[in-house]
């Protein structure tokens, strides 16, 4: 079959017995070959490797990814993550540290002379006092008084997380038409553009909870609340998108075939 295709090559090509499509000075290059070869590494062709696969394409653990790419971007993504939990403790241990803990637990006095402890507003169903002495161990009250630092170091991380996971979406949407029909493949595409575009949004909400903070309460629960509710939904979508993993299995080759099963496994049970 081989020689036979070679050999019709060879011809004019108004003599050729197939109709596939070449291009080129002399129409020796052949279309359907240069559409298809995205689907391996490289080629070897007379003894010269032809490699079509750009090394800086993000993807873990995939053939024809530059390692050094992947852990990279690996290393970037956890120190984005280290970086920003250190922040959250920081500023949250710096608060409850300066809080006067012998007067935790009681309210203003009452007209008796007496005072309540928290206990005694939860029992009696006071709520509005009880939520003030809770108020204390909210994160939005810890970072009235670390702004700065909420800002500051939850910037870049937003900015990092953000674009490691908009090359993974790219990545993860290559393989899906790659690997599914024409049909299936653009409605998978259309449903990680969709998270991703959440997942940017909810993003912002959580950088705007700083400069709205707590003493513009309207504010601040309303980007709080956003922030919540896109998060959410980011992950609905993401889980709830159209993809044939056991499709992609079959025609992404060995190593993608071991991150669907953990995928299955871990992710989309």
């Amino acid at each position: 079959l081989l020689r036979a295709e070679l050999e019709d090559l060879a011809q004019p090509s108004f003599e050729r017995r197939h109709a596939d499509m070449f291009d080129g000075p002399d129409e020796d290059v052949s279309a359907q070959f240069v559409a298809d070869s995205h689907r391996a590494t490289s080629y070897g062709v007379d003894g010269v490797e032809f490699c079509y696969v750009s090394p800086n394409v993000y993807a873990t653990g995939i053939v024809g990814v530059d390692d050094t790419g992947s852990s990279a971007a690996f290393a970037a993504r956890l120190v984005a993550a280290v970086g920003n939990s250190a922040m959250v403790c920081y500023v949250y241990a710096a608060h409850l540290l300066g809080v006067e803990w012998q007067h935790f637990g009681r309210f203003r006095k009452l007209a008796d002379g007496q005072t309540r402890s928290l206990r005694d507003y939860l029992w009696l169903w006071e709520l509005d006092p009880a939520f003030d002495h809770l108020r204390l161990f909210t994160f939005s009250e810890a970072m009235l008084e670390n702004l700065y630092v909420y800002v500051i170091v939850g910037f870049p991380v937003a900015v990092v997380l953000l674009a490691l996971e908009r090359d993974r979406i790219r990545w993860l949407q290559g393989l899906l038409v790659e690997c599914l029909p024409d049909e299936k493949a653009r409605r998978a595409v259309g449903w990680l553009n969709a998270y991703l575009l959440l997942l940017a949004v909810t993003f912002v909400f959580i950088l705007l909870i700083g400069p709205f903070h707590l003493e513009l309460p309207r504010a601040h629960y309303f980007c709080a609340g956003m922030a919540l509710s896109c998060g959410a939904g980011s992950i609905m979508l993401y889980l709830s998108a159209p993809m044939d993993l056991d499709a992609i299995a079959a025609g992404g080759g060995e190593e993608v075939a071991e991150w669907t099963t953990r995928l299955q496994r871990w992710v989309r049970p």
